[in-house]
């Protein structure tokens, strides 16, 4: 039966088309042909040379996926060292153009093309407006020095592409988007507005700074049915605190919204008053359900940013999985820690809770808020605590820690890593008496 099982599957998975530059560049390395290749839903072109001179073969591949209605799917990669430049752009764009109709998946994937320019990445953002039945979109730029003038491509495109409901933007190192590039993803926002999901990564070195930050909340304004945000700024965008309050304002019109996970890269400065603003906003989506946090270093979000992170925790109580990480240098000491873990009490319905902070002097009341905000959290079944302290923690303020969560029936999963020097004598009684619900790494 399991046999009769394996040949239906191999046989569902001939029905579609895939056109694999993998095996390309393994055994066809120094020839101008493409190995075809069958399987599943997907097709998948991975280029890894000049695609001048694969042009016959390309067309022809193109031409015959046309043909294959039952292809539904398209995944593009161009990789590094290819040196695809603007005529091979236009050759792409003009394949990609038999196919658009039936595709409802597009993940496009374009890294390290230096020839390919500013203009070669506008004509491919902007050859996607032709896929018109589009529903989930995913597009990626790596090290491409796109600068605005790139990625306004795509951003034309999207008012054309108001059917989609899943979009993933990863405007990956190096691409240098600067303000203007990011209040063009901002305004193309407003031709989405039927997005379910939207997951956006403006990565490092594209110094999108404070007004750039200011534009892609403008525009999330008008994402109202969004029911996933993903929204990350990584180092070397300075969005500050501007910016910072500005996605904060745009947070509270998403009233649908159940999942929202923000990374705040290190050095982008967000300090006391972006953190205020950041959840201020937040506190309003009363619906969430997951939450995952990540402050990077050097954001100093200090006391006053806590307070407003505890205060949005009152009115957040529907919240099930909770991630929090804190990097180092963000102003953090054993008063904030203990802010923070007297608001878990708010979170009544938390299942999952995960909570990480780098290089900060923890002490007894530091640990007591952490274990007197869980008292109440009866539906708790997962917990991970790593926190790396600069200070000999003596057991018994550990045991004060075990003592409020272990007794806990719903409980199944317990990791806690307190990292310091000196430690393995004093955990081992912990240990000894925790060994069903602790793992120490």
């Amino acid at each position: 039966m399991e046999e009769e099982d394996n040949c239906q599957q191999e046989e569902s998975k001939i029905k579609n088309f895939l056109i694999d530059f993998n095996s390309l560049i393994e055994e066809y390395q120094s020839q101008d042909s493409i190995k075809s290749t069958i399987i599943g839903k997907k097709t998948s072109f991975i280029i890894k040379k000049n695609i001048f001179s694969f042009a016959d073969n390309l067309n022809q591949q193109f031409e015959n996926l046309s043909k294959d209605n039952n292809v539904e799917e398209l995944i593009l990669t161009i990789l590094s060292g290819d040196n695809v430049d603007y005529q091979s752009a236009s050759l792409l764009c003009d394949n990609l153009l038999l196919v658009s109709y039936q595709i409802r998946k597009l993940v496009l994937h374009i890294q390290s093309q230096e020839n390919l320019g500013q203009e070669g990445v506008l004509q491919i953002g902007q050859s996607l407006q032709f896929f018109q039945n589009l529903q989930e979109l995913k597009i990626q730029f790596d090290f491409n020095n796109m600068r605005e003038i790139g990625i306004s491509g795509a951003c034309q495109s999207f008012q054309n592409l108001q059917g989609i409901q899943k979009l993933t933007l990863i405007i990956g190192w190096n691409n240098m988007i600067g303000p203007q590039g990011a209040k063009f993803i901002g305004n193309s926002f407003k031709f989405l507005q039927n997005l379910k999901e939207l997951d956006l990564q403006i990565c490092q070195l594209n110094n999108i700074q404070s007004d750039g930050a200011k534009g892609i909340a403008k525009g999330m304004r008008y994402l109202s049915q969004l029911q996933k945000l993903d929204i990350i700024f990584l180092a070397g965008n300075s969005i500050g605190q501007q910016g910072a309050k500005s996605i904060g304002k745009a947070l509270q019109y998403l009233t649908q919204l159940e999942s929202l996970r923000i990374n705040i890269g290190l050095q982008n400065n967000i300090n006391n008053l972006g953190t205020q603003g950041l959840f201020q906003g937040m506190s309003k989506l009363q619906t969430l359900t997951i939450l995952h946090l990540q402050f990077g270093s050097f954001n100093n979000i200090g006391q006053l940013g806590v307070q407003e992170i505890a205060n949005s925790f009152k009115n957040l109580q529907n919240i099930i999985d909770l991630s929090f990480i804190i990097d180092k240098f963000n102003s953090i000491g054993n008063r904030e820690i203990q802010i923070l873990g007297y608001a878990l009490k708010y979170l009544i319905y938390m299942k999952y809770f995960s909570f990480t902070i780098d290089e900060v002097y923890v002490d007894f009341d530091g640990i007591q808020g952490i274990s007197d905000g869980m008292k109440s959290l009866k539906n708790l079944k997962s917990i991970i605590i790593i926190i790396q302290i600069e200070i000999f923690m003596k057991n018994q303020i550990i045991q004060v820690y075990f003592d409020s969560i272990s007794k806990n029936p719903q409980l199944s999963h317990l990791i806690c890593d307190f990292k310091q020097q000196k430690s393995k004598k004093q955990k081992s009684k912990v240990i000894r008496k925790c060994v069903r619900l602790v793992e120490f790494r």
